[in-house]
């Protein structure tokens, strides 16, 4: 977990930028992210995963972002990602 957030350190400073200029901390975050096509197991691996990090490393705030990002993937695997009138009433 250091090293991821060494990472992030690194790739947070205002020079870290792509040619293009995106961030490299959004590709650390997308990479490191979850779809929201994923299984069950999936999310709950990631969550426990994530959940690990947090115990070991409680002033990091990269696992607190990527349980954010898990959670609104979640959320809309969950809900799907149709237009409204084709939500079920499960996924709302």
């Amino acid at each position: 977990y250091e090293e991821l957030e060494e990472v992030a350190a690194a790739w947070r400073r205002p020079e870290a930028r792509m040619l293009d200029g995106r961030w490299h901390l959004s590709v650390f975050y997308n990479v490191l992210g979850i779809s929201s096509r994923s299984s069950e197991e999936t999310f709950a691996e990631m969550r426990r995963k994530l959940g690990e990090w947090r115990t070991r490393r409680p002033d990091a705030i990269e696992p607190v972002i990527l349980l954010a990002s898990l959670e609104c993937s979640y959320a809309w695997n969950a809900r799907g990602n149709g237009w409204a009138h084709t939500v079920t009433e499960e996924g709302w």
